[in-house]
């Protein structure tokens, strides 16, 4: 069986590569109004699916499918068995991760303060500070106690944000009267 799992997974490894190195270099090669509103709506669809996923990369969590059928989301974050197949040193392929991952958030936060709308901008950082943390939480950069007691905590209120700033930054753009119908 992992015979046959192996070219595709090998297939989706190059695609979540691919992916993460776009998605870290794309707003500084395409810099205008409209593709700074679309990126940042995906960054943070992507963000809404890890929440959902009790903070593991769609993309990963597919993979981990495949290989384990009984996987469950979440249960190991950190393991990221397509892009091991891609890049098989780990120490590598985790600071690849790494990189990208610092990258697309520092790419996320150069388009946030590109976005010449206040109400957008003060919005996504409010958004930017709870990823960070969520971040932190998912890839257990804080004590374990901290982890337990407060992960479902952060993780439920970063749903909550990105889907209501999702919805708000589509208002702002869609609806250039927005602050008419608010007191």
């Amino acid at each position: 069986m992992m015979g046959v799992i192996y070219p595709a997974m090998f297939a989706v490894g190059l695609f979540h590569i691919s992916h993460s190195f776009i998605l870290t270099i794309y707003p500084f090669l395409v810099k205008n109004w409209i593709s700074d509103l679309l990126y940042i709506n995906y960054f943070q669809t992507i963000m809404v699916s890890y929440t959902f996923l009790n903070g593991e990369c769609p993309i990963s969590c597919f993979c981990k499918n495949m290989c384990i059928g009984t996987y469950k989301a979440g249960d190991d974050v950190t393991n990221y068995l397509d892009i091991y197949t891609v890049i098989p040193n780990k120490t590598y392929a985790n600071t690849y991760i790494v990189i990208m991952t610092t990258g697309s958030l520092f790419s996320l936060l150069n388009v946030i303060y590109r976005v010449e709308n206040e109400d957008i901008t003060n919005i996504l950082i409010i958004d930017f500070t709870f990823l960070l943390f969520y971040f932190a939480m998912v890839h257990k950069l804080v004590t374990q106690e901290v982890y337990d007691l407060y992960f479902a905590y952060v993780q439920e209120i970063c749903k909550i944000i990105l889907v209501l700033s999702i919805g708000t930054v589509n208002l702002v753009v869609y609806c250039p009267n927005y602050k008419d119908y608010f007191i």
